[in-house]
């Protein structure tokens, strides 16, 4: 059943946790308006990266596209519930924001992973809909500090609201200073049959944080390094991290953990066993906000040089050339440099081109002249 008139008055918004007023502008870390062109003064997503409906295709789900309005500031796509089917269709699916009421399941929207490395007091708003009907049919929100992983259901539910409406959203702190944060928006029906358009529908998402409260210190996470596996590769510079409007002394987080000999030095020693980019932030005592840096060390295999056997040769016979160059291709030279032709020996290769090629050696064998006897 399609119910497409908004005669539900009751609001059952989320207690979700306020955002705390601040003297300072907003400055957005991360956006998304689900319209081109992506990056700008907003860093707008655009749409990108998002996963929808990993629960399956029913009748009722995530799309990105371009309604007629749902009142909110701008026009454009908007990340919204809807429905496909031939009466959905006739009622303006699935473009509309409009579902099937007597439909029960439940569907996701996930972000992509977002940045908040160095960034701290984080607050998140966007623009929704979500009339639905109080105790079956609504919208939540949930977030992720791992990626998509586990995620944390912030209280509350999005219902009764079937004008534009803004919320606001104090981050917790356990999201800042991360590479991999997500939000994930779930509509969830339970076929009561007595629903009421628009769904869930979000639009203008932003992420911000408080600018003008500081000057982040300059930060120097060393210069990129190859290393042989097995070795290791200093990080930082000299120094790692310069200026910045705090006081007190400069605290150090290099992640990720593995290889690091110590995570919270300025110049810790990497012993990474495969190529790893290790981020780095930076906070200044007394300081609201914090600076970052990044470096890659990059590990390249041992390999060890291969030659052909050389054949025994007789005593007195012409000694055979050592190659200069393996069979995979690696150069260097050879101590002795010269085949005896009167005794066995072993002959050491030292690689010249390849500073992750080992030594390798090689036997020449010389067997004694033997005469016949009558």
């Amino acid at each position: 059943m399609y119910k497409n008139t908004y005669i539900k008055t009751s609001i059952i918004l989320s207690i979700l946790i306020v955002l705390s007023t601040t003297i300072y502008a907003q400055t957005t870390i991360w956006s998304d308006s689900f319209d081109s062109p992506s990056g700008g003064a907003l860093n707008n997503n655009a749409g990108f990266g998002w996963t929808l409906n990993t629960e399956g295709n029913s009748s009722n789900r995530w799309f990105i596209n371009t309604p007629t309005s749902i009142g909110c500031s701008s026009s454009g796509n908007v990340l919204h519930i809807s429905c496909s089917g031939l009466l959905c269709g006739f009622l303006g699916g699935p473009n509309e924001p409009i579902y099937n009421a007597a439909a029960s399941n439940l569907k996701t929207a996930s972000s992509p992973n977002i940045s908040t490395l160095g960034q701290s007091n984080l607050t998140l708003s966007f623009e929704f809909v979500c009339e639905g009907f109080s105790g079956s049919d609504f919208g939540t929100l949930a977030l992720s500090n791992d990626g998509g992983t586990n995620w944390t259901d912030l209280p509350g539910v999005y219902v009764g609201v079937g004008a534009c409406s803004t919320k606001t959203i104090t981050i917790p702190a356990q999201y800042e200073n991360i590479s991999n944060f997500k939000m994930r928006f779930k509509w969830q029906e339970n076929s009561s049959s007595d629903g009421v358009d628009p769904p869930f529908s979000i639009d203008n998402i932003k992420i911000t944080t408080p600018s003008g409260a500081c000057t982040p210190p300059t930060v120097n996470a060393g210069t990129a390094a190859n290393i042989c596996s097995g070795q290791t590769a200093n990080l930082g510079g000299s120094p790692t991290a310069t200026g910045g409007s705090g006081n007190g002394i400069y605290t150090y987080a290099w992640t990720p953990l593995a290889g690091l000999n110590d995570a919270t030095s300025s110049n810790p020693i990497a012993s990474p066993t495969s190529t790893t980019t290790y981020n780095l932030v930076v906070t200044q005592g007394g300081a609201v906000c914090t600076g970052t840096g990044s470096v890659t060390v990059t590990v390249n295999p041992s390999i060890t040089p291969t030659f052909a056997a050389i054949n025994p040769i007789c005593t007195g016979a012409t000694a055979p050339t050592l190659p200069t160059t393996s069979t995979n291709g690696i150069t260097g030279t050879w101590s002795p440099s010269t085949v005896s032709n009167t005794t066995t020996g072993t002959y050491t290769f030292t690689p010249t081109s390849n500073p992750c090629a080992t030594t390798a050696t090689l036997t020449v064998t010389v067997n004694s002249s033997v005469t016949p006897t009558f």
